[in-house]
């Protein structure tokens, strides 16, 4: 099944992507941003979910932790798992935001 996502969705993809050009604030604040928008419905967890799996490790990465820390296990568990050292990677950024 293929996830429709909407334009804040993709924005988030990206922004998950390319964290080190596009995100200005931050980590911890961007991250409690991102955590709202998913909590609020704004964005919708289970279309990120479906249209993580062709995304880059990091993104996944990145997403994985997000649906974590907002308790969404199952969703998070959909999304394929990167390799330990992209995965590393990709959360050293965020600090201890994640």
């Amino acid at each position: 099944m293929e996830a429709e996502l909407g334009s804040g969705e993709v924005a988030l993809l990206e922004a998950l992507a390319q964290w080190e050009r596009t995100v200005e604030v931050p980590p911890g604040e961007a991250w409690e941003r991102f955590r709202e928008l998913i909590r609020s419905g704004q964005l919708r967890a289970d279309h990120l979910a479906r249209g993580s799996e062709t995304e880059p490790g990091k993104v996944r990465a990145r997403l994985r932790a997000l649906l974590e820390s907002l308790g969404e296990h199952a969703l998070a568990e959909q999304i394929p798992m990167p390799d330990r050292r992209t995965t590393d990677s990709a959360l050293a950024i965020l600090g201890s935001a994640a």
